[in-house]
């Protein structure tokens, strides 16, 4: 499968950086847990201006039924 090369909309940069939130609260949670602890969100950021591109988890099937 071919890899999709991430552009910022904004700018057309092609240079991002993998980042996450630095604290817990940015995690996400299956709408129907009791539990909160959840997977970490990561955003690709675009290093030439800045924009948030893309921000996904990395284990969707957490959130599958």
């Amino acid at each position: 499968m071919e890899q999709k090369q991430d552009i910022c909309p904004y700018c057309g940069g092609t240079e991002l950086a993998k980042a996450k939130n630095a604290t817990s609260y940015g995690r996400l949670c299956r709408y129907d847990s009791i539990f909160a602890n959840g997977k970490p969100v990561f955003y690709l950021i675009c290093l030439r201006c800045g924009t948030v591109v893309r921000s996904y988890v990395e284990d969707p099937n957490y959130f599958a039924k």
